[in-house]
């Protein structure tokens, strides 16, 4: 790597200004071939200076939040690219799965795929044929599996004479001067080569990669560049996962609550893990019925039978300790009739002489000569749902009393 370092510096002394910038085009290139995942933009809308470009990593979300880069792991088993591979974030990198070294070409120049024990490695290979840029007085090799271009010194031949400022001096055809490529095309006016750049923006789907939320544009001089496009997605062909483009990064979401056919045949919706379920939220169930744990529940009013169930989003059975009506089935917490605890009840038991049954879960009647809430006045107490006065006490006939006899005024 030094020496082909000092090869291009050496080379590099020779450039005119004109052939510096677009040597430098050609090195933006080259990161644009070698990372197949990668933006040339900032991360920030605008390309804000306070937050670097995509950092390269397929298996990384990078934003620009409150003017600083974040580049956040996207979690194992997220699938990822390697140019036009397709593999799944593994222990902080892109794991693409193989069984032999044909299945690890990426489809980028100067890098080399072999498969290592199941998964493949891609490395730089700089023994490999770099691509032309089409002009005949430049050089292309690949130099830390990037392709690097520069002009060929003043002087060297070219098919119509010499070369000079990295273009060739003079010409018969055409084809003297190169050869044409998407973003440049050549013409030869009085024996003198001049070349004609495709305008900037213009879109080269020849080199197009699926699915890398990016597309290969010209630049205005020749060269091609790339531009963030939210609408080169992957293929998803998952009823309950789709890609979005955050960014150059796909990133696949869940798509929460959409129709989906479930593993039995019957229509479900898609969850927040992405799995098909028979249901994500309560309205996706029939009537009396509950979604809990992504299933369709009939909750038990006050004692589950058959396939009814109680607990969880249903709320407690009958006769279950709570703290508020909320927490039970039948949306009645109430208190016991002598004790400090509250049970879940078939209703709130408020009736005259009427209390809940802390065994049972349902109302019942207080037992006779038993006091009570609903009995305020002094001397009462229940009979028969009925407040009415106990023994010992005033009364003016016997209907009052507790046991049906009025003597002397008093309840016998």
């Amino acid at each position: 790597m030094a020496a082909a370092d000092d090869i291009y510096a050496s080379r590099s002394e020779q450039l005119s200004s004109k052939a510096r910038r677009r040597a430098a085009w050609m090195r933006v290139l080259a990161g644009v071939l070698a990372i197949g995942t990668a933006s040339l933009f900032s991360a920030c809308s605008g390309g804000s200076p306070k937050c670097p470009k995509d950092d390269g990593d397929p298996c990384t979300l990078d934003e620009c939040k409150a003017g600083v880069a974040v580049n956040s792991y996207l979690g194992d088993g997220h699938p990822c690219f390697v140019g036009k591979l397709q593999g799944a974030c593994t222990e902080g990198r892109c794991a693409v799965p193989c069984e032999m070294a044909s299945q690890c070409n990426d489809g980028l120049p100067c890098t080399r795929g072999e498969c290592q024990e199941g998964v493949c490695v891609i490395e730089a290979d700089d023994y490999q044929t770099a691509p032309e840029d089409g002009n005949a007085c430049t050089e292309e090799h690949c130099i830390g599996g990037k392709v690097a271009s520069w002009p060929k010194p003043d002087g060297s031949s070219c098919p119509g004479g010499e070369c000079a400022s990295g273009v060739c001096g003079s010409c018969d055809v055409p084809a003297d001067c190169g050869s044409a490529t998407e973003c440049l095309e050549w013409t030869c006016a009085q024996n003198h080569c001049v070349s004609k750049f495709e305008a900037s923006g213009t879109y080269i789907p020849a080199l197009d990669i699926v699915g890398d939320c990016q597309r290969p544009i010209c630049d205005g001089h020749g060269n091609v560049s790339a531009e963030i496009w939210p609408g080169d997605k992957p293929w998803s062909y998952d009823a309950c996962f789709e890609w979005v483009c955050v960014g150059a990064t796909p990133l696949r979401a869940p798509k929460i609550g959409t129709n989906c056919i479930m593993d039995s045949g019957l229509i479900g919706k898609c969850s927040e893990s992405g799995a098909c379920v028979q249901c994500v939220k309560d309205l996706d169930c029939p009537a009396e019925h509950r979604c809990e744990d992504s299933a369709c529940v009939k909750c038990g009013d006050y004692q589950p039978t058959g396939d009814e169930i109680c607990g969880g989003s249903c709320g407690q059975c009958k006769g279950t300790s709570c703290d508020e009506d909320s927490d039970c089935a039948s949306s009645h917490c109430v208190f016991t009739n002598g004790f400090p605890a509250r049970v879940c009840c078939t209703g709130d038991c408020a009736g005259i002489c009427e209390q809940c049954d802390a065994m049972t879960g349902t109302c019942v009647a207080v037992p006779k000569n038993q006091k009570d809430d609903s009995c305020l006045g002094i001397g009462l107490a229940c009979f028969n749902s009925q407040c009415k006065t106990m023994s010992g006490y005033p009364c003016v006939k016997g209907t009052e009393c507790i046991n049906g006899s009025c003597v002397n005024g008093t309840c016998g």
